[in-house]
C-alpha cells in the first residue's frame, strides 16, 4: 500500500529559481513533484543535489482558468537527495510541491488522469467515474478557480502542510481510498468557475495507488 511518508511546499511567488529542502529520502521511495502555475510555463529544470533524473509523467493546462499542472516523478531513490531545484521559465504565482511516498511500484507506475471543469455557482468535484482504481490508495489533488476565492477542502481530504493558499492555491490528500472511484467535493466561497485535475500511480504488488491532484486559483495583481 502506498504511504506518505513526508511532505514539502515551496512557491506562491512570482517566477524565481525554486530550492526545497527535504530530508533524505528512504532508499527505495519515490519522490512525487507536483507544479502549478496561473498562466501556461515551462519548467526549465527540474533536479536535485544528487544529479537525480525526473520523469515527467503528465503536463495539463485547465481550460477554464488557464492554470497550468506539471507532475514529476523520480523512482526507486537510493543517493539521498537533500535538495530539490526547480526553475520555471516563466510564470505568475508558482508553487512546487514535493512528496517522498513508499510503496510504488517502480515499474510504469503513472496509472490514471482526470481533469473536470465547471461553471459558476456549481460546486467543484472530481468523479473519475472510473473502477480501474485500487482501494488504499494514497491521493492528492487541486481544483482551480477564476477568481481569488476561499477553498474548502472535502471532509474525508486533508489540506497539504505549508500549502496556504496565499494565491488561490490549495493542495489535499486522501490518506486511504475507500472502493475503487476516486472522488471529492470542495467548496468555493463565494463562486465561481473552475477546474480539477488529477494523476493516479501504481502500489506495490498488493498495495493502492497514488493519485496526485491540485488545486489553484487564479488571481494576477490589478487583473480581475
Amino acid at each position: 500500500m502506498a504511504t506518505l511518508v513526508n511532505e514539502y511546499a515551496g512557491g506562491d511567488t512570482f517566477a524565481g529559481d525554486f530550492n526545497v529542502s527535504i530530508s533524505a529520502p528512504t532508499s527505495g521511495n519515490t519522490i512525487l513533484i507536483a507544479l502549478i502555475a496561473s498562466t501556461s510555463v515551462t519548467w526549465s529544470t527540474v533536479s536535485d543535489n544528487q544529479s537525480g533524473v525526473y520523469t515527467l509523467d503528465w503536463n495539463t493546462t485547465m481550460g477554464t482558468t488557464g492554470t497550468d499542472v506539471w507532475f514529476y516523478r523520480r523512482s526507486n531513490v537510493t543517493d539521498g537527495p537533500t535538495n530539490i531545484d526547480v526553475t520555471p521559465g516563466s510564470s505568475t504565482f508558482p508553487y512546487i510541491a514535493v512528496f517522498e511516498v513508499s510503496g510504488l511500484t517502480n515499474t510504469t507506475p503513472e496509472d490514471l488522469n482526470a481533469t473536470g471543469t465547471g461553471a459558476f455557482g456549481l460546486t467543484p468535484t472530481l468523479d473519475t467515474g472510473n473502477t480501474g482504481g485500487t482501494a488504499g490508495s494514497f491521493c492528492l489533488a487541486c481544483v482551480s478557480s477564476d477568481s481569488a476565492r476561499t477553498h474548502t477542502a472535502d471532509a474525508s481530504w486533508t489540506r497539504a502542510t505549508g500549502h496556504t493558499g496565499d494565491q488561490g492555491q490549495i493542495l489535499q490528500y486522501l490518506a486511504s481510498l475507500s472502493g475503487t472511484t476516486v472522488d471529492f467535493t470542495n467548496a468555493i466561497s463565494p463562486s465561481d468557475g473552475w477546474d480539477t485535475a488529477c494523476i493516479t500511480y501504481l502500489p506495490e504488488a498488493g498495495g493502492g495507488s497514488i493519485l496526485t491532484q491540485i488545486m489553484h486559483h487564479r488571481k494576477l495583481i490589478g487583473v480581475s
